[in-house]
């Protein structure tokens, strides 16, 4: 061998050892920050799962408070306590890989810990007697609320004391995720099962949660609730609604694509033809929405052109007595409020929006979820109260302009005749204050925020 040879030997030699140096300590280093990143992981969700315990366990301790609390001052500050600690744990345990466990119903009782000990709140508030019913309901809800604080706590006692590890929680959530019971393929010994002990039973303990009927968000007749419009209402075949479909999006019906179907307590079928996606309820065959999704250019028309464009679209749906209330603009569209009109009453719970592109007073986005939610002919009745006598609970710090009446909804959707009050404070506010018009009771306090891009309430 050459001279040139060994030299070129040696050099090759010398770099392959250098790059297996290299690829060594970047496999190391790669190993390295997978550990650590595993580490921060485990942290976090270690951390996630302590939170929950601690809120958890805080909830049981402020419903058995409850239990006893004697005075509305008690009581509210009570309800506060569980409204701020249920939103955490439910924040804490949903940042959790549990995610295939469906606790839908932890969710829901925590949803409705908070959001039922104030309900029972107002009722304090304005000397209402409190029912064995309800007080057996909070006793239902303490009674779960232990039982779940032993379950997270007995999760993370395991994981602390290294018999339950994450890759088993994340197996055993991937196992019920499939549908499988059964040990993963190639786990023949049983002692490789997945036995999680925690967050299986944790959901099917919940399985026999009882159903809570309150005036409130999460109440069970909201979270089960039919829409007022399509009951009772005959199922329209999928052509039936193709052809309405159609009509809202402005395109010929052949060339409306079938999507997946909405299940839901709104069934409906979807279509699409090209950017636009339209669904019409199967019962009753109702525009649900109708979606464009173009871009808008420049704004070329008034506001006024727009909300003809958009009282046009509705009276070409059929859709009548609806006024216009408060609108916003932005992306170069405008999104009207509808509310019915009925017998001299705005009916705020029966609502449809409208968005009309400015480019060219095109609407591009129809939501009439609310108004078939809710819509329906009522018996509204005469208030028991005069405009007069009803103001007298507004606040003297508002000059009032003018007043109306309105049908508002309450947080668990029933439904409050009430005198609208549009008022003005010492600093220019501009307010809206609702009063109940039969006992004069203030129901609600608005604010009311225009800018160049509308009008809007808070």
């Amino acid at each position: 061998m050459s001279e040139l040879s060994k030299r070129n030997s040696v050099r090759l030699a010398s770099f392959i050892s250098a790059a297996a140096v290299v690829l060594v300590a970047f496999a190391a280093n790669a190993s390295y920050e997978r550990d650590l990143y595993r580490r921060q992981l485990e942290y976090t969700y270690m951390r996630s799962l302590q939170d929950a315990a601690d809120f958890v366990s805080n909830i049981s301790v402020s419903l058995d408070k409850g239990m006893y609390a004697g005075t509305p001052a008690q009581m509210t500050g009570l309800s506060a306590t569980l409204w701020k600690d249920s939103s955490a744990a439910k924040a804490s345990l949903s940042s959790l890989p549990v995610s295939q466990f469906e606790l839908g119903n932890t969710y829901k009782f925590l949803a409705q810990v908070g959001d039922y000990s104030m309900a029972l709140t107002r009722k304090v508030q304005q000397n209402q007697q409190i029912t064995d019913e309800e007080k057996e309901n909070f006793k239902k809800l303490r009674d779960y609320a232990y039982t779940l604080n032993d379950q997270l706590a007995g999760i993370e006692r395991q994981l602390r004391q290294g018999q339950l590890t994450l890759e088993q929680i994340q197996a055993e959530a991937q196992q019920v995720g499939n549908g499988a019971d059964q040990p993963a393929e190639g786990e023949d010994d049983p002692a490789a099962q997945v036995e999680t002990a925690g967050f299986k039973e944790m959901s099917d303990e919940f399985s026999g949660y009882p159903k809570l009927i309150y005036d409130g968000p999460f109440s069970d007749h909201i979270l089960e609730r039919e829409p007022e419009l399509t009951k009772h209402k005959a199922m329209v075949t999928r052509e039936q609604a193709r052809s309405l479909a159609a009509k809202a999006a402005g395109v010929a019906a052949d060339t409306l694509e079938d999507m997946a179907d909405e299940a839901s307590k709104m069934p409906c079928y979807n279509f699409q033809s090209g950017q636009k996606s339209v669904s019409v309820t199967k019962n009753g065959g109702l525009l649900n929405y109708m979606v464009d999704g173009r871009i808008p250019g420049e704004v070329k028309i008034e506001d006024d052109k727009a909300l003809q464009s958009a009282a046009a679209y509705l009276d070409k749906l059929g859709l009548k007595s609806l006024r216009k209330t408060y609108y916003e603009k932005s992306n170069n569209i405008m999104t009207i409020n509808f509310a019915y009109y009925q017998d001299g009453v705005t009916c705020y719970t029966d609502l449809v929006k409208v968005g009309v592109a400015l480019d060219d007073g095109s609407v591009v986005s129809f939501d009439a979820r609310g108004y078939i939610t809710n819509h329906r002919e009522r018996e509204l009745g005469t208030p028991k109260l005069s405009a007069e006598e009803a103001q007298k609970s507004v606040s003297q710090n508002l000059t009032v302009r003018q007043n109306k009446l309105a049908l508002i909804p309450t947080s668990g959707l029933h439904e409050v005749l009430a005198y609208e009050f549009y008022g003005t404070g010492s600093g220019g506010d501009e307010m809206l204050v609702y009063v109940n018009a039969d006992t004069g009771a203030e129901e609600q306090i608005l604010k009311l925020i225009k800018s160049d891009t509308g009008t809007l309430t808070k």
